[in-house]
């Protein structure tokens, strides 16, 4: 049912003309309900609106053009209110979708009409659950509360759940739509944080945040390390995949196949690179924040085999290259050590594949077979040796042993 009205110049008053012609075809509303619903106007005495008199098609003697308009208007078969003051047309409109066109119970206007009130006092629809709002709050006419409280909270809570079951009639779900209702709080604790997450990338680069990261209040970095987490992004595939097309519209990489402690290390090398620094320039010592941006790059050129094919083509991108392979033939050995340590990579292997583990037990001795002769191998000494003698090892040495997990220079920041 459309509603037109006019004011005239003249006098006091105000018209409202229900136009049948641009009537709904909504199942519960029908040409007898908009006849029904002019009638019920004129008892709107009891909800605090003036009173509503219908004109069946009377006119004033001597009216000015505003009078003939709506003789006009009653000649055409409109249903005119006329009411004693000016009025918002908004609040009419309201007051009669609610109480005639589609008549609702006074239990749930009395909810709708608190938290019309809570939206003008708090600006927005997210009201919590233990949210109590004085009973005049749910008066229509503003009335001052008699000292009780109206359980709101709950009240919003109930529309929620009749919204996820399918059960909320649909011009309830259009009323409290036009209110800003927040029907899913975690989607809209999401978008805060997406937000928060949207300005810790302006100034990092990055969302591979620290977890104790927070902007604005927001602790980004614990929410996002719960979001890499199985099923973070919710149990609904459609919504997860909107929560996922958001982040990665920020960063890409903000969920990556390796460790985040990388990931932000290389967002600081990009940094660097965008302000101008050359590679040449980042050895070992340069620091970006705390972190030493020098000597991780440095590992990274080393540990270039070790690296994902992502991580590779992500430090290709910035320019980086793998350090070459050193030419120069093997120092001599001592008499026996090269065996040794061949026999305790060897051991390890078979340690690590027998337990899946490479912390070996210090007094631990593992037995292999060299060429058909069995060798006892003291390995819990011998790891402990390597990983003390880690710095001094050559090149050769170390990538084997880290191949093997026994430490992670490859890697670590």
């Amino acid at each position: 049912m459309a509603l037109r009205t006019s004011t005239s110049s003249g006098q006091a008053t105000s018209v409202v003309a229900l136009d049948p012609q641009h009537e709904d075809t909504d199942e519960d509303e029908d040409e007898q309900a908009a006849d029904e619903a002019v009638d019920s106007a004129s008892t709107a005495e009891d909800h605090g609106e003036d009173h509503l008199e219908e004109s069946a098609g009377s006119a004033e003697a001597g009216s000015g053009p505003q009078e003939e308009e709506e003789s006009g208007a009653e000649a055409a078969g409109v249903p005119l209110l006329r009411f004693s003051l000016p009025r918002n047309p908004d609040v009419i409109a309201a007051f009669l979708r609610t109480r005639v066109l589609r008549p609702d119970s006074e239990v749930w206007l009395s909810g709708l009409n608190a938290l019309r009130r809570w939206v003008q006092t708090h600006g927005d629809a997210q009201v919590p659950l233990d949210a109590e709002v004085p009973i005049g709050a749910t008066e229509g006419d503003g009335g001052d509360s008699d000292g009780g409280t109206y359980a709101l909270g709950a009240w919003v809570s109930e529309q929620r759940r009749q919204f996820r079951l399918g059960t909320l009639k649909p011009w309830r779900a259009e009323l409290l739509d036009e209110l800003g209702m927040v029907w899913s709080v975690a989607d809209a604790r999401f978008w805060k944080n997406l937000a928060a997450a949207r300005v810790y990338h302006a100034v990092h680069g990055t969302l591979a945040a620290p977890k104790d990261a927070v902007v604005d209040g927001v602790a980004v970095g614990q929410w996002l390390a719960n979001l890499r987490k199985a099923g973070g992004l919710g149990r609904d595939e459609e919504r997860a995949a909107e929560r996922r097309r958001a982040l990665e519209a920020i960063d890409p990489d903000w969920n990556p196949d390796w460790p985040i402690d990388w990931q932000r290390r290389y967002a600081a090398l990009a940094s660097l690179i965008a302000d101008q620094a050359t590679l040449a320039e980042l050895l070992p010592g340069v620091t970006f924040g705390d972190q030493d941006i020098g000597a991780w790059l440095e590992a990274q050129r080393e540990g270039w085999e070790q690296l994902s094919d992502g991580q590779r083509e992500r430090l290709s991108g910035l320019g980086v290259t793998p350090l070459p392979k050193p030419e120069v033939p093997p120092a001599k050995a001592r008499k026996g050590a090269s065996g040794a340590f061949e026999r305790g990579v060897a051991a390890l292997e078979r340690y690590k594949t027998r337990t899946g583990s490479v912390k070996v037990p210090r007094g631990h001795t593992e037995k292999i077979l060299v060429d058909g002769q069995e060798h006892a191998v003291k390995l819990g000494v011998w790891r402990s040796n390597m990983r003390s003698r880690q710095a001094s090892l050559p090149l050769e040495q170390r990538r084997q042993l880290a191949v093997l997990g026994l430490f992670d220079w490859l890697t670590r920041g």
